[in-house]
């Protein structure tokens, strides 16, 4: 049987993914919490984490942000 390998799109986005869940648990946030934060419903929270969906790129940009501002905070 042959191995199935990840799309480059299916790696981003596990990376994406990795990266919010991260944000959220140093941010000391849940799931309604974190959507909350963004202006979104904590389904699309959800759907992100599990890489499910693709995380929209104002979304990324406001992960960015909110990493830069816990660096700073260190």
């Amino acid at each position: 049987m042959a191995k199935r390998f990840a799309k480059k799109s299916d790696q981003k986005r596990s990376k994406d993914a990795q990266r919010i869940f991260k944000l959220r648990k140093a941010l000391n946030l849940s799931q309604r919490g974190l959507a909350e934060e963004f202006y979104v419903s904590p389904g699309a929270v959800a759907h992100w984490e599990s890489g499910e969906r693709e995380i929209p790129g104002p979304v990324i940009k406001l992960i960015e942000i909110f990493e830069e501002r816990l660096k700073q905070n260190e």
